[in-house]
């Protein structure tokens, strides 16, 4: 059986477990915090997926690592994958769980980078757009990047749309380049 389909599996429990509870909400934020973990501290994956550690030393390090804040749903979940010895799965469960809660709510993170910071007015309005757009809750998380020089880039799920005058410079100078050599 491989990775993605054994996290898959432990994450839709996990969500399945937590809705029944109420705390579906709560445990998404956790498993954001714990994959940011992840990303934070290599060295955590490593302690994870340690055979001579001890149970009690894993749970250790992962309470450590998010000050120990974890619901009692989520606490639960890691002594079970760690008694199943399914605990080097911990990231990619929490990942899969985000995307699982995000097409159970119908929410998406929708990254936009623009050459300049937005002002909230213009943020609600983009979000209020690609709300009616998607059908759903847009959680908009801007960036600003100022080599675009102006206009802005989406990201979306595997969606990307570049509407940047950088971008749109390139195009231009690569069609010039192109007629001139040819």
């Amino acid at each position: 059986m491989d990775r993605g389909m054994i996290s898959k599996r432990y994450a839709k429990t996990l969500l399945i477990y937590a809705q029944k509870r109420g705390k579906d909400k709560q445990v998404f934020q956790e498993a954001q915090t714990l994959s940011l973990r992840y990303r934070e501290f290599p060295a955590l994956r490593r302690v994870m997926s340690n055979l001579t550690l001890a149970p009690a030393k894993k749970v250790e390090t992962i309470n450590a690592c998010v000050k120990d804040k974890l619901s009692y749903e989520m606490k639960h979940f890691i002594r079970l994958l760690i008694q199943e010895n399914r605990e080097e799965f911990l990231q990619e469960i929490c990942l899969s769980y985000q995307d699982l809660f995000r097409e159970a709510t119908n929410s998406y993170d929708v990254t936009i980078i623009t050459a300049a910071p937005l002002n909230k007015e213009t943020e609600q309005k983009i979000s209020t757009k690609l709300e009616n757009y998607i059908k759903g809750t847009v959680n908009l998380h801007p960036l600003v990047n100022p080599s675009l020089i102006g206009g802005y880039v989406i990201l979306w799920d595997t969606y990307r749309l570049d509407a940047s005058v950088a971008t749109r410079l390139k195009q231009i100078k690569r069609r010039l380049t192109d007629t001139t050599n040819n």
